[in-house]
C-alpha cells in the first residue's frame, strides 16, 4: 500500500522525534559568589586551603565584628558552598587562637555524599553544603555567630 521509501521516510521521522525528547540541553552556568557574615563579637580571619597543592593557600580574609565580607565566586551550574571556591579546607581563628578547621570529603554514613569531615568544625553546619548558606541580593552567606566563638576549638 506504502513505498518502502515512504515508510522509512515515516519511521526516521518518529524516530527523530522521540529522540529529541531525550536530548538535554546543556545547564547554563551562572556566576555565584559567596560570602561570610560575622555576627560575633571578634574579628576572624578566614583561611581558604587547598593542602594537597605546593602552595596551599589560596586566600585569606579578615572580618571585623558584625560585617560582612566577599570570600569567592565561580561559575557552576548549582551552587556548590565554599566547595565551589575550589578549595578542601577552611580555617576560621578568632583573635584568641580559637576557630575552627573544617575538611571536605566523602562522608560516611547513609548519604555518602561531600561535606565536612573534620571533627574541629562548627557543631551543627556544613560550610560546604549549600543548605547552609542564605541567599539575598548581595550574595550567598555562611553567617558566623556569637555562639560560634564561644565554642570554637583552640587551634
Amino acid at each position: 500500500m506504502y513505498s518502502k521509501g515512504f515508510k522509512i521516510s515515516t519511521l526516521l521521522i518518529i524516530i527523530t522525534a522521540f529522540a529529541s525528547c531525550w536530548i538535554n540541553e546543556p545547564f547554563e552556568e551562572l556566576t555565584f559568589t559567596a560570602e561570610v557574615v560575622n555576627n560575633s563579637n571578634q574579628e576572624v580571619i578566614i583561611t581558604l586551603l587547598t593542602p594537597e597543592l605546593a602552595d596551599p593557600i589560596r586566600g585569606t580574609v579578615k572580618i571585623a565584628p558584625n560585617t560582612q565580607e566577599f570570600i569567592c565566586s565561580y561559575r557552576s551550574t548549582n551552587f556548590a558552598g565554599f566547595f565551589g571556591c575550589e578549595v578542601t579546607r577552611l580555617e576560621f581563628r578568632f583573635a584568641d587562637s580559637t576557630g575552627y578547621h573544617c575538611d571536605v570529603g566523602r562522608r560516611s554514613g547513609l548519604d555518602g555524599n561531600f561535606g565536612n569531615v573534620s571533627d574541629s568544625c562548627f557543631t551543627g553546619k556544613d560550610p560546604f553544603l549549600p543548605s547552609q548558606f542564605t541567599e539575598n541580593d548581595d550574595g550567598t552567606i555562611f553567617t558566623i555567630t556569637q555562639e560560634d566563638y564561644e565554642n570554637a576549638f583552640e587551634l
